[in-house]
């Protein structure tokens, strides 16, 4: 199927947001639970929310978007963050903010996200002079209507030449389904994340893609 493949802006988050939370709530979805709230409608209002404050104040931030060319339907976006410097100690206040939980289910959820977010930069922290400066794939979905058909893929290799142009290499927490994917792109496996509560247990594998000319050597 013919897809067409453009950067994506703020007036896209509707159906990105609308296929993310249908994507990532059809499986295993811990993950999406302590970071956007308990269900899919809920959460399309935090995720939006967070997605507008990016836009405003992050010019890190790079979408791309997957589009059916017969029909207009989003198939798959991706968004990565461009750091060309890290600092391994800060983790930005938005990552703290899981209101949409409350009492001990809060702390829960406040828990496995300082947790899972420390391990990353616990790991990028590794490499480098206190760090490295990176692309981070923070996010990709397919469609569920569109998957096994090549968009997510497309998506990832066009973050991956991004990194080569760039020269750095590009990290990603890929969870257990994706990280098949990730192996064929040319990501190597550097830690696995794991964190339990009495709610939510979460693992991830934290994946690294060497820059061009690591590559080279």
């Amino acid at each position: 199927m013919p897809f067409l493949f453009s950067p994506a802006s703020a007036g896209d988050l509707d159906p990105i947001v609308a296929a993310m939370l249908l994507t990532f709530y059809a499986g295993p979805s811990a993950y999406s639970e302590v970071k956007w709230g308990p269900d899919p409608q809920g959460a399309r209002a935090v995720a939006k929310a967070h997605f507008l404050r990016e836009f405003r104040s992050e010019p890190t931030v790079r979408w791309m978007k997957a589009v059916d060319a017969a029909t207009g339907q989003l198939a798959a976006a991706l968004q990565l963050k461009i750091y060309p410097n890290f600092v391994p100690t800060i983790i930005a206040p938005w990552e703290l903010d899981v209101d949409h939980w409350e009492g001990a289910e809060r702390e829960q959820a406040q828990q496995c996200w300082m947790e899972l977010q420390g391990s990353v930069n616990e790991q990028i922290g590794r490499f480098g002079e206190g760090g490295e400066a990176h692309l981070r794939l923070s996010i990709l979905f397919t469609n569920p209507a569109y998957q096994r058909q090549g968009a997510g893929r497309h998506l990832v290799q066009w973050g991956c030449q991004l990194a080569d142009h760039l020269d750095l290499p590009i990290w990603v927490e890929a969870s257990l389904i994706g990280k098949h994917l990730y192996a064929q792109c040319g990501f190597v496996e550097i830690a696995r994340s794991h964190v339990k509560t009495e709610k939510w247990e979460i693992a991830r594998d934290i994946m690294r893609r060497p820059a061009r000319a690591e590559r080279d050597l």
